[in-house]
């Protein structure tokens, strides 16, 4: 008999086997194209979820993953993490055929609390809201002690009698935290406010005088940058720390600090499929004109982050090698320029050896 034969043969008996009410295994196996997983290729926002099934193979499928997130074998159902990178969701029929995919996972939107600063008298009610991040959210008191208090879930402060800092911390549900600053007022003192900002090099800020003897005049006293002199509106011009002073007409004066920090990188991406065996390949948006370089950082849970390299300006990806392939490495990145630190970037996480 010729090989011809033989599979003609083959294949006669797989058609008397499927007409007969036997598994579809023999009509997959024969003329089937295999197991195909949907969907394909696809991206998600980082702690969100993606239904993934299976067909044109033999049931039960078996769904499993490779790099960071988690899958229900059975279901198919795929939980990303709090943070971005990739993975790559299999599955494999009762016959052995398997299909593979890839999933994108973006990083959460940015936590914000607003607003980031505010000057108030003694017993108004200061209310403060949140953005970006997963919610549910928590507001709590940082620091200011004495009669501030703080509504858990609203975000409400009431300003005490006397003068005081305040500090408000936003939590989100995955544990970022950012804070804002509430300067309360005593009647008749010169106040300028905010009494510290943080902004990058894309960034303003208003400063603006209460108390004391109106009108007001703002200046620069130390560092980079411009203030109108008669809105505070304050501009920077590169990274550092400037001091702006405001002054009244008695005269009394009142000073603030800003920090202007290069622009955070974003969209840090690990990708574990394109450095070799034990290399780990980093890639993000370098958005700044100011920066001297840029600072990785690295960790492996449960431990801490450790900075692993500092690179020239200008940089946007880097390989991290020597790595050990089935260990999740997570990644954060900041730029840095004149001692001053941009915020981090997104956290990104991938297993050299997908």
């Amino acid at each position: 008999m010729t090989n011809r034969q033989f599979l003609s043969a083959v294949r006669i008996v797989g058609c008397a086997l499927v007409l007969a009410g036997c598994p579809n295994f023999f009509a997959n196996y024969f003329f089937g194209d295999g197991v195909r997983i949907n969907p394909f290729d696809i991206r998600l926002l980082a702690t969100s979820d993606a239904d993934f099934t299976a067909f044109d193979g033999v049931e039960p499928y078996a769904f499993s993953i490779k790099g960071i997130g988690t899958i229900d074998s059975a279901s198919g159902l795929y939980t990303a993490p709090a943070f971005a990178g990739f993975a790559t969701v299999s599955v494999i029929d009762a016959a052995g055929a398997t299909d593979s995919t890839t999933v994108t996972v973006d990083p959460l939107p940015a936590l914000v609390i607003n607003p980031a600063a505010v000057l108030a008298y003694h017993n108004d009610v200061i209310s403060f809201e949140a953005d970006g991040g997963l919610a549910p959210y928590g507001f709590s008191l940082e620091s200011g002690g004495g009669a501030v208090s703080v509504s858990p879930t609203g975000g409400s402060c009431t300003a005490p009698t006397g003068s005081t800092t305040a500090v408000i911390r936003l939590t989100d549900a995955v544990g970022t935290e950012v804070d804002a600053t509430a300067q309360i007022v005593a009647p008749g003192s010169l106040i300028i406010n905010p009494p510290t900002a943080a902004i990058d090099e894309y960034g303003a800020v208003s400063f603006a005088a209460m108390g004391g003897a109106p009108a007001y005049t703002f200046s620069i006293l130390s560092g980079p940058g411009s203030v109108d002199p008669g809105t505070g509106a304050f501009t920077p011009a590169g990274a550092g720390v400037t001091v702006v002073r405001v002054t009244d007409t008695f005269p009394s004066t009142a000073d603030a600090s800003v920090t202007a920090a290069p622009a955070t990188p974003t969209n840090l991406f690990a990708d574990g499929g394109s450095a070799g065996p034990s290399g780990i390949r980093l890639t993000w948006d370098d958005n700044s004109l100011i920066e001297g370089g840029y600072k990785l950082e690295r960790k492996v849970d449960p431990g801490a982050f450790v900075e692993i390299a500092s690179l020239a300006a200008d940089q946007s990806n880097f390989v991290d090698n020597g790595l050990s392939g089935g260990t999740i490495y997570h990644y954060r990145a900041r730029a840095f320029g004149n001692g001053v630190n941009s915020l981090y970037s997104n956290e990104s996480a991938a297993d050299p050896d997908p």
